[in-house]
Order: C-alpha cells, then sequence, then structure tokens
C-alpha cells in the first residue's frame, strides 16, 4: 500500500479518558438477520409459539401453520419433504437455532414461519443443547437455495437471538424479525470527528486523482450524515450487513458491497474489501483507492488508507483482467472464504486444520485429480451438495480434516473432496517456505483457469491463488 494514515484521537468524559488506535478486528461472525428476507414472505399470521418439546411434534405444529398459510399445500407432503432433507443432515445451525427446510415444485413463493420455544426442543439425541428458534422454509426450486443461504447466513445475531427467545409477544418477534433498519443518530462529537474523516478522504481523493472512496460503514451508527461529505467521488460502501445499508443505493455514485470480514485484522479487512470489489469489476488495475476504515461498532472513522489496486496485485493483474474466472458466481466465492475463514477461526475439535478449495473451472481440473479417500459427494443430488446450503457447513468442515482438495463448481456444487492434485506444471511460481497445499494450489491454477484457495494449517493464514502465482494472503 501507498501510504497509511492512522488517525489516534483523545475523547475526554467524565470518569475516564478512552484513548482510540488503530486495533485488531474482535472476532464478530454474528450478523443482523436479513430483514428483507423476512419482510417479504413473513406475516405476524406465521409466527407460533411452539407447545412441543419433540423434534417430531415441533415439525408438526410448524407444517400445519405452513399449510394454514398455503392452502395449496398438504402437510403430508411438506412432512415428507422435510424429513427426507432432515435425513441428509441436520439442519441445526446454530446453539439454539435450527431450519428445517425442503423444496417443493409449484408452489408460487417460498413460504416461511417461525417457532419459538421458551423451554426448548430437543432436536438429537444425546444433544444438551435444545432449539428454541425454529424456522421453517419451503420453496420453489428455482428460489430455494438463495433464500435458504440468505437466512442462514444472516442468522448470526446473538443480541437479536436473545430478544426473540424471551419475547412472549408475537407482534414483538415480528417487529424483531422485520425491523427495516433507519439511521440512528451519532452523538455530536462523533459525527463531527467522522465528518473531518470524510472531508480529509474527500480531498485526498481529489489530490490524488484517485478512482473510488471505500468507506466501512459497520464502524460507524449512521452513514447517512457522513456521505453528505462527499461530492463526486464514487464511492463503495464496503459492510458484513448489505441488507442494512441497501438503500443507500438510492444516492448518486453509491454502491453497496456486502465482505465476509470474519475475523480479520485491520489490514486484512482492507485487502479483503479491495478483493471484492476488484472481484465484482467496480474497480479496474490501474485504479487508486482511497479507503476509510475504523474498529466495527466504535462510532468512529480512525484509518484512512491510500492504495494502488496494480500495486496491491501486481504479480496478479499481468495474468488476468478479471478477478475471478467467468464461471464463478460471486455468492460461492464469498461463501468460500467465509467458510475458511471460520475454520481459522475456530479449527475444528479446538485443533487447527488446513485444506485447499478449488474454485471453478471443474471440467479442467478433474483430469489433473486423484481421489485419496471414496469422495463423499459422489451420487448425491446437486442441489443437496451446494456450499450455499447451510446444512453443509458442518460437514464441509469435518472434511476438511481429511487430507485433498474440495473441488467445487463455479456454482457452488461439490464436486469431490479428499482429492489429490498432481499437475506437474513448470510454470507455477512458488514462495520458499510454502508447503504441499500452497504447491499444489499454485500448480492446479497454472494448468486451468480455476481460483484455489488454501489454509494454512500452521499460520492459520488464508492464500489465494490464480494462474499459477499467490496474489494475497490474509
Amino acid at each position: 500500500m501507498d501510504i497509511i494514515i492512522y488517525f489516534s484521537i483523545l475523547l475526554k468524559s467524565p470518569d475516564f479518558l478512552k484513548f482510540i488506535v488503530l486495533v485488531m478486528t474482535k472476532t464478530d461472525c454474528w450478523n443482523i438477520l436479513n430483514n428483507m428476507i423476512f419482510t417479504e414472505y413473513l406475516t405476524p399470521d406465521r409466527i407460533v409459539f411452539l407447545k412441543s418439546q419433540q423434534k417430531d411434534e415441533a415439525f408438526s405444529e410448524l407444517a400445519d401453520l405452513l399449510c394454514s398459510e398455503a392452502a395449496a399445500l398438504d402437510k403430508d407432503t411438506v412432512m415428507a419433504n422435510v424429513w427426507e432433507r432432515e435425513r441428509l443432515a441436520t439442519t441445526k445451525l446454530a446453539p439454539g437455532i435450527a431450519l428445517p427446510h425442503a423444496k417443493i415444485e409449484h408452489i408460487a413463493s417460498p413460504i416461511i414461519v417461525v417457532g419459538i420455544s421458551h423451554k426448548g426442543i430437543v432436536y438429537e439425541s444425546g444433544d444438551t443443547d435444545p432449539v428454541h428458534l425454529m424456522i421453517m422454509i419451503i420453496s420453489d426450486p428455482a428460489r430455494y437455495l438463495p433464500v435458504l443461504s440468505s437466512i442462514a447466513a444472516q442468522l448470526n445475531e446473538k443480541a437479536v437471538y436473545e430478544k426473540i427467545v424471551s419475547s412472549n409477544s408475537v407482534h414483538d418477534v415480528f417487529e424483531i424479525l422485520t425491523n427495516v433498519y433507519t439511521p440512528s443518530e451519532m452523538n455530536a462529537a462523533e459525527t463531527g470527528l467522522c465528518k473531518t474523516m470524510m472531508r480529509y478522504a474527500c480531498q485526498i481523493y481529489k489530490e490524488a486523482d484517485a478512482h473510488a472512496l471505500v468507506v466501512y460503514a459497520d464502524a460507524v451508527d449512521s452513514i447517512d450524515v457522513l456521505l453528505d461529505e462527499c461530492g463526486g467521488e464514487k464511492v463503495y460502501i464496503i459492510t458484513g450487513m448489505r441488507d442494512k445499508y441497501q438503500y443507500l443505493e438510492k444516492r448518486v455514485n453509491v454502491t453497496v458491497v456486502q465482505v465476509p470480514f470474519g475475523n480479520l485484522s485491520r489490514s486484512g479487512q482492507i485487502e479483503m474489501g479491495h478483493l471484492f470489489i476488484t472481484a465484482k469489476n467496480l474497480v479496474k488495475k490501474n485504479y487508486r483507492v482511497i479507503s476509510v476504515y475504523g474498529k466495527k461498532n466504535s462510532g468512529l472513522f480512525d484509518t484512512i488508507f491510500i492504495s494502488h489496486i496494480e500495486k496491491e496485485y501486481a504479480d496478479y493483474f499481468p495474468a488476468e483482467s478479471d478477478m475471478l474466472p467467468a464461471d464463478l458466481h460471486e455468492e460461492v466465492f464469498a461463501r468460500a472464504v467465509q467458510l475458511l475463514g471460520d475454520l481459522a477461526a475456530e479449527g475444528r475439535e479446538g485443533k487447527a486444520v488446513g485444506t485447499i478449495f478449488i474454485l471453478a473451472d471443474h471440467e479442467e481440473v478433474l483430469p489433473y485429480c486423484q481421489q485419496m479417500v471414496i469422495n463423499p459427494f459422489k451420487g448425491i443430488d446437486e442441489e443437496e451438495r451446494n456450499i450455499l446450503d447451510p446444512s453443509l457447513e458442518e460437514t464441509i468442515k469435518e472434511f476438511s480434516k481429511m487430507d485433498g482438495a474440495f473441488v467445487i463448481r463455479g456454482d457452488g456444487v461439490l464436486i469431490a473432496s479428499g482429492a489429490y492434485i498432481s499437475t506437474h506444471m513448470p510454470n507455477a511460481q512458488l514462495l520458499r517456505g510454502l508447503g504441499a497445499r500452497h504447491a499444489a494450489a499454485a500448480s492446479i491454477t497454472s494448468a486451468s483457469k480455476a481460483i484455489a484457495l488454501v489454509l494454512s494449517e500452521s499460520t492459520r493464514k488464508i492464500s489465494f491463488f490464480r494462474a499459477g502465482k499467490r496474489f494475497m494472503v490474509i
């Protein structure tokens, strides 16, 4: 990066001095509920306080409610499909939360029903963690994965979950789930400091002849008043919660980009933001970018970065004009990064793991693959082995303990796991100190148009490979 400007701000309060500095970002993979999905597909009549304490009885209660809301649906059909999906893998996604679901042909639109259990539901035999929030989703095949993935990815705000399960009112639960974001007011001191940061950033933007202004919205309470400081700058709002800020795109020259930040340092956040706006072809290799960041939820901006995209990815851009392979869907790339980020932060059963995700161009990749173990995904319906399906998250993390790579089609379908890569490509460029996984990633991306993500077991860092070269490490 060309220039880094750090702003350290001393604020006085009656009790203490608060010193704000550039810091490591705290692990915070819990994001706010996707209220746009709930607003579209949920009504108060589709929320119930469950009487059952057993899984099968709770499913029956929710199916009754679902069929009463959709007369064309038959309860036996709904239950059969939900249980068929449940037998493939548990739909318990997180402590206290389950997402039973199924796809059914010829329904007009997805249907969501919500059940809350104060006492808790025994979801799996021997499981000591009962489910208190159960959301059943029935969808047509076309919208099944997008709706399911979107809800599951956003059911991650622990405070919101606790508000829901402690509520005694259907109306209150509906308000929580469908609470459309409205900007909150920052205090005068915070607003003034953030406005100053934005003015400096816009001034640098003009003097540096920059092409894009990147703003990390999750640092502050309200971004609206700060954007008023901008003039003709092209602004990219970077956030882990795109739906919360999507209304900002009504403004001229504003684009909102969702980024799976996960457990990243400040520099890692900025690099990830650059990667995603570049992957979406929003910026080009000759662009100079000004980035404005602050610690998440701090209420303040404290950092301005000035960087040049081509210099940042100097080893990458000469080989490729686009950041991602043509057949790789953006949401699949984001999901892969998020999964590896989770594994880097959590490991598996308390131990660090290393693995490789090979994304896209699978027809060119497969001839260089040999199975080290029996391919666990062979023969399974494609719609049931897509990484966008949240029910597969634990399965993927478990298989990551095996040697070998995951081969993932551009639309997210898992083609193989435990694959041994052998290409003997002389063009792959390796750095000293890198191991067999990195060598395999460099080799396969030299032999194909795929992109490879490598999680290092020893460092817990994620390396990105394309065209035989490592172009980014976070």
